[in-house]
């Protein structure tokens, strides 16, 4: 929706200010709603920017289907198999997990880190420990089961996994070298899966998109862009 808004409103020769204010949304509003952020917006003002920007017929029915499926996404984000993790997410996060319900496929690139499609408990486990030095013991494994279902979840049904890794990312040791070693296996052993491709980006690559994006992970599904 944020896409197709943002589309709009450039083929108007609007900026984000003008069209805030004609539709009474602040500036930051408009740009949140473009970025698909979560933004309290109500058919009223859906229904205004398409007529600030002569949307009409089944291109408005899109839209306010479009923001339909959002707010049928947040309502059942604290309902499903996360629902006991819901104190360690944010509400983006939720978000993700709904959406994520549905991927058939997912890209992933890691610079410094092996992606999260292809962590093992234990190489989680220490770098839970990293991020939340103050957490308890009980929170890490709640944090570190969480991600176990999330990517079990995505493994299952044919989920097409395409991870990217460089090679400096597996020779930096996370949690000893029993862990990496694990962790190492771990990526042999599913990378003879067919549903996994896993390519490791050498020292002598001079230049890799990947390099300009750092650590990313995205997921689609069908008739979807990613996320």
């Amino acid at each position: 929706m944020g896409r197709r808004l943002r589309t709009l409103r450039i083929a108007a020769g609007m900026s984000q200010s003008a069209a805030g204010t004609a539709v009474f949304l602040s500036p930051q509003s408009i740009g949140r709603i473009e970025d698909g952020q979560h933004t309290r917006v109500s058919n009223l003002h859906i229904n205004a920017l398409c007529d600030l920007y002569g949307v009409t017929g089944e291109g408005r029915e899109v839209l306010l289907g479009l923001i339909q499926q959002a707010r049928e996404a947040r309502r059942s984000a604290r309902q499903g198999w996360w629902s006991p993790f819901t104190d360690l997410l944010s509400s983006d996060e939720l978000n993700r997990l709904v959406f994520e319900q549905h991927a058939i496929s997912g890209t992933a690139f890691g610079s410094t880190l092996v992606p999260g499609f292809a962590r093992t408990a234990d190489y989680r486990c220490a770098l839970e420990r990293i991020l939340h030095p103050w957490d308890s013991s009980a929170d890490i494994g709640r944090r570190v089961e969480l991600a176990e279902q999330r990517w079990k979840r995505l493994h299952s049904n044919d989920f097409q996994a395409r991870i990217y890794i460089l090679e400096s990312a597996l020779r930096h040791v996370l949690g000893g070298p029993g862990v990496m070693h694990t962790q190492l296996s771990h990526l042999v052993e599913i990378s003879a899966r067919p549903t996994v491709s896993i390519r490791v980006v050498g020292r002598e690559v001079n230049s890799h998109i990947g390099f300009h994006l750092a650590t990313f992970c995205s997921a689609g599904g069908r008739g979807a862009d990613g996320w």
